[in-house]
């Protein structure tokens, strides 16, 4: 209903840039200015800005530091791992090379398999 009473009675629906014709999503919470490019990229704002929503939470800064820590994005965690957490971050990583020692074999792109045929199976359908 709250939607449905933004867009319909108070406007506020996707427009056209006048500086650089894209379409902008203008987020719908009460005194909020921000204006995303994309849909999702206006769901992500909602969750970090309004809702605290996270996906993932980092249980090394609850257990070490007695502090809370949350992000959208697996990518996210890993970089905060491996600045916040250094020595657990690197143990992760070696166990990962471990247990993945299969590698692609292009220079730009070097993921890691537990099986050939993953690599393989990679190489073909990716390269």
């Amino acid at each position: 209903l709250a939607l449905h009473i933004k867009t319909v009675h108070e406007k506020i629906r996707p427009f056209k840039c006048e500086h650089c014709k894209k379409i902008r999503y203008p987020c719908t919470w009460q005194g909020c200015t921000h204006q995303a490019h994309t849909k999702t990229h206006l769901k992500y704002h909602v969750r970090r800005a309004h809702t605290k929503e996270w996906s993932l939470e980092c249980q090394l800064c609850e257990d070490q530091l007695d502090i809370w820590w949350g992000c959208l994005f697996p990518h996210e965690k890993n970089k905060h791992k491996a600045k916040k957490h250094p020595v657990e971050w690197e143990e992760e990583q070696e166990v990962y090379r471990r247990d993945h020692p299969y590698i692609c074999k292009y220079k730009k792109c070097l993921n890691r398999y537990k099986t050939e045929v993953e690599k393989d199976r990679h190489q073909v359908k990716m390269h």
